[in-house]
């Protein structure tokens, strides 16, 4: 019988694996082992290794982006912000393998990884506007 493996599956596996032995060190041979099925398999719904880390980036970030607007429905100004750093924080404490996962070393800037920080970068950006808070682009 075929096993159904897909990337929502591949992904939980990796953080099951990652909760264990460190996201750093969960190759793409254990998630197979640990899949029941041979590693070229996996090939199926990702690239490498590189594309699970960018997956499991988005993955975490989408996670975090819906805590943040959670935390900050119906609040504002001191409030909001407090609240987005309280989730944040709670965020990093109790899902430490998904937020390695965002502070990643070999996470790549894709432009899916770019909009979903960016989404968060928002929210925050949205809660600063009443202190008439702007964010200065860097200058090239």
């Amino acid at each position: 019988m075929k096993k159904k493996i897909d990337k929502e599956k591949i992904i939980h596996t990796t953080i099951a694996l990652a909760t264990k032995q460190g996201l750093l060190n969960v190759s793409l041979n254990d998630i197979a082992a640990n899949l029941g099925i041979k590693t070229p398999s996996l090939y199926n719904h990702i690239s490498g290794i590189e594309d699970l880390y960018g997956q499991l980036g988005i993955y975490s970030l989408d996670l975090l982006e819906k805590e943040v607007v959670q935390s900050v429905l119906g609040f504002s100004k001191h409030d909001a912000l407090i609240r987005i750093a309280n989730t944040y924080v709670t965020f990093a404490i109790q899902n430490p393998v998904l937020y390695h996962a965002i502070e990643n070393p070999y996470l790549k800037n894709t432009p899916d990884i770019s909009k979903a920080k960016e989404a968060i970068v928002l929210i925050i950006q949205s809660v600063l506007k009443v202190y008439n808070f702007t964010i200065e682009k860097e200058k090239k």
